[in-house]
């Protein structure tokens, strides 16, 4: 297959300006993850991993973000073949920069993954001057939500099938939780090194730090002790720092989220897409 792709790149050579190149034959990524921040995965052909720093590069991007809607999924990252994992992580060492540490918390069995030498990948990439992974982010795909790197966790906030939800309600509503849709949105939500869990410029607050008290949406204040969450248990739940109480979704068909005393209820049982700390 390697030498099959090297011919097919020598083919097309001597036709296209070539200055973003990967030799990948049968996946593309997207590590920026739209959906969940996980990484998804699907089969174009080798010619679409040919790009110029102009717009090319530009529409093959976009391409890339394009195909993965039609991906499957229920397949994970762990279930593709071993030999894709291997140029994935070399696609990732080689292009993304520090983003590549959000590659490593979607799958982490990738470190465990041999890539091989990419010295001539990098060389390459420093001759042809290519833009750090940050400037696509801003000026190819600005519209994409990524995590902040003072984020501890990021993503879906999930319990079984069901994920949080703002429910389309702003400042001074309450969140419930509503089937898991995987496309961010109203169940997009990233817990900080402040201990605030944010969606957009909304922080989850407590309304009074009693047991059965209701969750609502109010403009993130950096000192407001009624938004400091904590993930106990393996990160497995949510409890507010100044009342000990856990996030708990029992009562969300009557009225929305409630904290309660922290209990092994599977009502108190939330689980981001992504814990970028351990």
């Amino acid at each position: 297959m390697a030498d099959r792709i090297q011919t097919n790149r020598d083919a097309e050579e001597g036709r296209h300006q070539i200055s973003f190149r990967a030799d990948y034959d049968m996946f593309s990524m997207d590590v920026t993850l739209p959906l969940q921040l996980h990484l998804l995965w699907t089969i174009i052909p080798p010619q679409q991993w040919r790009f110029t720093m102009q717009s090319s590069f530009i529409r093959a991007f976009r391409l890339l973000r394009f195909n993965i809607l039609a991906f499957s999924l229920n397949k994970t990252p762990e279930s593709i073949p071993c030999g894709c994992r291997r140029n994935t992580r070399r696609a990732a060492e080689v292009w993304m920069d520090e983003y590549k540490n959000f590659y490593y918390a979607a799958v982490p069995s990738a470190r465990n993954v041999p890539y091989g030498n990419i010295q001539s990948r990098l060389e390459m990439k420093k001759r042809l001057g290519c833009k750090p992974f940050k400037w696509y982010l801003e000026n190819v795909y600005p519209e994409l939500r990524v995590p902040d790197h003072q984020d501890i966790a990021f993503g879906a906030l999930q319990q079984g099938g069901n994920c949080l939800d703002t429910l389309g309600h702003f400042a001074d509503g309450v969140v419930g939780v509503y089937e898991c849709h995987n496309a961010g949105g109203n169940q997009e939500w990233a817990l900080t090194k402040d201990k605030s869990v944010k969606h957009m410029d909304l922080c989850l607050t407590v309304v009074d730090r009693t047991s059965g008290s209701l969750i609502k949406l109010q403009g993130c204040r950096e000192n407001d002790s009624r938004q400091k969450w904590e993930q106990i248990e393996s990160n497995s739940k949510l409890r507010h720092v100044g009342s000990n109480l856990c996030l708990d979704s029992r009562s969300a068909r009557m009225g929305g989220l409630t904290v309660e005393v922290c209990s092994p209820s599977l009502n108190q049982q939330w689980k981001f897409t992504l814990n970028l700390q351990s």
